[in-house]
């Protein structure tokens, strides 16, 4: 269903929309990387009247094969961001979003709960992924280092979407950034700013974390 869903996209030939593959996984899966807004790798990424770098906004979703609302949130997230709306395009001009729907297409395929292929939980491999048995995670964590080391990206927020198995509201899960005080005040600001906005996210069901195993 993702394929087709995604190449209905690409059959759209949209100027501000690119899919490319990341990576493959075990099973010689797609990881698909959707680039939404101007591509944050190349020099004209970086606006020319204020020379600052393009910010970006990496959004990953089903990284646990049986949290399949994940899947739902990242839909709707897609088809908001393409779309004609006032808001989208003004987010577009200003923002580029890197979308990868399926994190862990293996074990969906398998029908997994939490695990990937190799048997492991790929939200716990990100310290030390191994590019052969966990390919995802070592491929999305060497784009965000890349991105995160470029001059003409500024890499804002990465967004991991998940779901909750007696959870009936939306909420976050945060790492902060204890030696960069700006960082932490936005991503405080970030769940003030979405208690305000959205009735459907919980500020008190939110937590935060500054456990460097988390």
């Amino acid at each position: 269903d993702l394929q087709r869903y995604l190449h209905s996209i690409d059959q759209m030939e949209l100027p501000f929309y690119k899919r490319e593959v990341l990576c493959r996984s075990m099973q010689h899966r797609r990881l698909d990387m959707l680039i939404i807004g101007h591509d944050p790798r190349t020099p004209n990424s970086t606006d020319s009247s204020t020379r600052r770098a393009r910010s970006v906004v990496c959004i990953t979703a089903r990284v646990h094969p049986g949290e399949t609302p994940a899947s739902y949130m990242c839909h709707g997230l897609i088809e908001y961001l393409i779309s004609n709306d006032a808001n989208a395009k003004k987010l577009r001009k200003n923002v580029t979003f890197i979308v990868i729907p399926m994190l862990n297409p293996d074990g969906v395929f398998l029908g997994n709960y939490r695990t990937a292929f190799c048997g492991l939980d790929l939200n716990r491999q990100y310290d030390a992924p191994s590019a052969w048995c966990t390919p995802e995670n070592f491929h999305l964590k060497e784009m965000l280092k890349n991105l995160a080391g470029s001059p003409h990206a500024s890499l804002d927020f990465v967004v991991d979407l998940h779901s909750h198995s007696t959870a009936m509201n939306a909420f976050c899960y945060v790492n902060l950034l204890e030696n960069d005080l700006a960082k932490m005040q936005q991503e405080l600001l970030f769940l003030r700013l979405f208690s305000t906005h959205s009735k459907q996210f919980s500020l008190s069901s939110s937590k935060v974390c500054c456990d460097p195993t988390k």
